[in-house]
């Protein structure tokens, strides 16, 4: 049963894992790879890799897998929704430093403004429960301070331009990472 478990995370982390690689070469557009980028890119390689050792390396209990693996599915629900509702206006790489030019308010964005490093920080956490593992908690650690650089980065850049208004609107109605309270 611990093989078939197994196997059944790593399928599914190879395909969250798989569709996150696309999006950086096929949904989202820059100008060449931003350095934050890259460095994100090869810290993320390394957690994947990561998180498939300690998954077959470890002894974990059947709730860790079940858990790891409902974390899994609902990062890429969460990417999905992202990807369906930004692919008419595509989105900048991590750490693009291009001003932004439009305020995305549909699917996900109506509740969370940076939908798609939660969907990793959603899938991430999930490969963290799935293995137990220490490694696997400080790569998301990590992942999840890079993350929120590059969110406030970006906050930052529409702070400054000529959408700052009303994103400033928007940011009191949607959550960073995650929903906010209703009336907060």
């Amino acid at each position: 049963m611990h093989d078939i478990l197994d196997a059944g995370l790593t399928a599914s982390g190879s395909i969250v894992f798989g569709a996150i690689a696309w999006a950086v070469r096929g949904h989202f557009v820059s100008d060449g790879m931003p350095a934050g980028m890259r460095v994100l890119s090869a810290l993320s390689l390394a957690a994947f890799v990561a998180y498939l050792h300690q998954l077959w390396a470890l002894d974990q209990p059947w709730w860790a897998h079940l858990t790891g693996f409902a974390l899994q599915a609902a990062g890429l629900a969460l990417f999905l929704w992202a990807i369906r509702a930004s692919r008419e206006q595509r989105l900048a790489l991590a750490f693009d430093d291009g001003e932004p030019l439009f305020l995305l308010r549909q699917g996900p964005y109506r509740y969370i403004r940076h939908p798609f490093y939660a969907s990793y920080l959603v899938f991430w956490s999930g490969c963290s429960v799935a293995t137990l593992s220490p490694a696997c908690t400080g790569f998301l650690i990590v992942l999840g301070g890079i993350y929120t650089a590059a969110a406030l980065g970006e906050e930052r850049r529409f702070g400054r331009g000529p959408l700052r208004d009303a994103y400033g609107t928007y940011a009191r109605s949607a959550g960073l990472f995650w929903p906010k309270p209703r009336g907060a």
